[in-house]
């Protein structure tokens, strides 16, 4: 197949994706109003190559890209001390937020522990914090407002711990943080 029609058919496929998963989130309102709703949480891709070239980013990939998920970009530490973090050189950028997500040690298959890379790794960070918040906005209200918790990701992240030349495309909101208290 020429080139440009291969083309034209894998963004004619890509945009049929995003608008599924558009669709899919969009009946999420409806649940949350009959106490039911959730919260996603999307790894944003792996995609970019900044170690070939800074500009070499790749957008955040669907079923992040689509409206109402919380995107979760990765973070590798910026080397020596250890006390800054950096965007990870594959981590898509326009995530919601962002979290560690290089050497995170997981599970391996068949057991044991295995150093693992990727927003995949960087989503269950943000996953965490979010049932922290959940935790505490069931403990102070009674109930879980997902609007709210997906305010309180993105408000309390932060640039504290990242490297000064953190572009806001490339971390969102910044690293994601927990309740203090």
């Amino acid at each position: 197949m020429p080139a440009d029609l291969a083309t034209s058919r894998a963004l004619e496929s890509y945009r049929d994706i995003v608008r599924f998963f558009d669709r899919l989130v969009g009946l999420l309102p409806a649940q949350a109003a009959m106490g039911t709703g959730a919260l996603l949480v999307a790894a944003a891709g792996n995609e970019s190559k900044r170690e070939l070239r800074p500009s070499y980013r790749i957008a955040v990939a669907p079923p992040a890209a689509a409206d109402g998920i919380l995107s979760v970009g990765a973070l590798a530490s910026a080397g020596p001390p250890h006390d800054q973090l950096r965007v990870a050189p594959f981590s898509s950028y326009r995530p919601l937020v962002c979290a560690p997500g290089v050497a995170i040690t997981s599970d391996r298959a068949g057991g044991g522990l295995v150093w693992m890379s990727g927003t995949s790794m960087a989503s269950p960070h943000a996953t965490g914090l979010a049932a922290l918040w959940a935790e505490r906005q069931r403990r102070e209200s009674g109930g879980i407002r997902v609007g709210t918790l997906l305010a309180q990701l993105e408000g309390r992240a932060g640039r504290g711990r990242l490297a000064p030349a953190a572009e806001a495309a490339d971390i969102g909101a910044g690293l994601v943080g927990a309740p203090q208290d």
